[in-house]
């Protein structure tokens, strides 16, 4: 999740320069907060280690394949009713775990 929460902080930082605010936690919502502040807290070797093991993974996936397209799922299982993942309440960690079920086969590419 390195390399994904790291675009996400980045774009936060963006639109924190476009505003003229930078982020804090009373701009953001408390699952966007929990995103930047971990991506802050993150040493920029270990988002290299993520990001190259992300590359390897990706490479070896796509070696065992010998076709020109390959088609993956969206999501990773049947869609959660409107409202089911709620971003501001609970535990945070949990609600990305829940998150990333369904967005399992993205992150490869």
């Amino acid at each position: 999740m390195p390399t994904i929460s790291a675009r996400l902080a980045q774009g936060m930082v963006t639109a924190g320069i476009a505003s003229g605010r930078k982020p804090s936690a009373e701009l953001l919502e408390p699952f966007a907060w929990l995103i930047y502040s971990s991506v802050q807290a993150m040493a920029t070797t270990d988002y290299m280690a993520a990001r190259a093991g992300l590359a390897r993974l990706t490479r070896d996936f796509l070696e065992r394949w010998s076709w020109d397209v390959l088609l993956i799922p969206a999501i990773g299982r049947r869609p959660l009713p409107a409202r089911g993942i709620d971003c501001g309440a609970g535990d945070l960690r949990e609600t990305a775990r829940r998150a990333g079920d369904l967005t399992r086969f993205t992150s490869l590419f």
